[in-house]
Order: C-alpha cells, then sequence, then structure tokens
C-alpha cells in the first residue's frame, strides 16, 4: 500500500507540475475607443427652369427641390441671394438694326421645408429657412413667380439669373 501511496503522490505531483508549467499569467487593462463627431452640412441644388411663354400668359411660376444633410441636431439656416438682384437678364435683337439690347424680368424666389407649407420668401435679405440636421437629406422646395406684367413688359429672348444658396450651420 505505501508504493501505491508513493506512486498516487508522485504522479499527483508530477500532474500538478504539468498544471504549473503551462499556466499562462495574463494581465487587462481597460482600453477607452472614442470618436468625435464633427457637424457638418452639404448642399444640392437643381435648376429652377420656368416653362417657355408668351409674354400675354400671364403669371408664370416654377418650382425645383435643393437637398441639405446636415449632422443630426445641427442646427442651421438657408438663404439665398442672386447675381442680378433676383432679375433675369437677357439679351435681345431689336429690329432690323440687329443691335442687341439687354433687358431683364423680375422675379420672386421663396422656399419650404419638407412638409412644411408655409412659404419664406427668399428675395429679402432678412429672410431664411431654418431648420435642425437629422443626419439625413431634407428636401428644401424652392418656387419662382414672375408677375403677368414682368413677363408682359419683357421682349422675346432668353433670360437667366445665377442665385447662390448657402447653408449656415
Amino acid at each position: 500500500m505505501f508504493k501505491k501511496t508513493v506512486l498516487l503522490l508522485s504522479l499527483s505531483s508530477a500532474i500538478i507540475s504539468c498544471g504549473v508549467a503551462n499556466a499562462e499569467d495574463t494581465v487587462s487593462k481597460d482600453m477607452q475607443v472614442t470618436l468625435t463627431v464633427l457637424k457638418a452640412c452639404t448642399l444640392s441644388t437643381n435648376p429652377l427652369k420656368f416653362a417657355n411663354a408668351y409674354s400675354n400668359a400671364g403669371a408664370q411660376e416654377a418650382n425645383t427641390t435643393a437637398t441639405v444633410t446636415c449632422t443630426k441636431d445641427t442646427g442651421y439656416y438657408l438663404t439665398a441671394s442672386s447675381a442680378n438682384s433676383y432679375n433675369m437678364m437677357g439679351s435681345t435683337a431689336v429690329g432690323s438694326t440687329g443691335k442687341s439690347t439687354s433687358s431683364s424680368i423680375a422675379y420672386t424666389l421663396a422656399a419650404t421645408m419638407d412638409g412644411d407649407t408655409t412659404r419664406q420668401d427668399l428675395t429679402t435679405a432678412s429672410t431664411d429657412v431654418a431648420s435642425t440636421g437629422t443626419g439625413s437629406a431634407q428636401t428644401v422646395t424652392l418656387y419662382g413667380d414672375v408677375t403677368a406684367s414682368a413677363l408682359q413688359n419683357a421682349p422675346a429672348g432668353d433670360y437667366s439669373d445665377t442665385v447662390t444658396l448657402t447653408v449656415n450651420y
């Protein structure tokens, strides 16, 4: 029995020794993971095109869209400025002389945000369209209006203006 006990003790020691020899030491430390989300906005636009119209066709309206995408919860406002003070400029040939003269057609520009029906007149310097970013694209509908008298007083020709839309955030 003594031999069996010694043998068992020897085997137990060998198993314990193997276990100790194979055990790994470990060290743990927490790591912080961080990210700073910066506020940003993007703006895309489409042209505003009025349909071809005769001078006696009456008032004209056209609409288009712009898309504003801002970081979620970022407040912003959209403004507009016209290169020609909201007058579409044109050149027309006059009579048999073929001399070109410039003329213009006044128009107004207004906007509404996603689902809102209240138009904000963008032709006045103090008006803008305010909103808060959702992180997704938000549609701005832009409306151009030409009065019947502005159209009636314009000679035949092509007219254009450049409007700069700006998102301030």
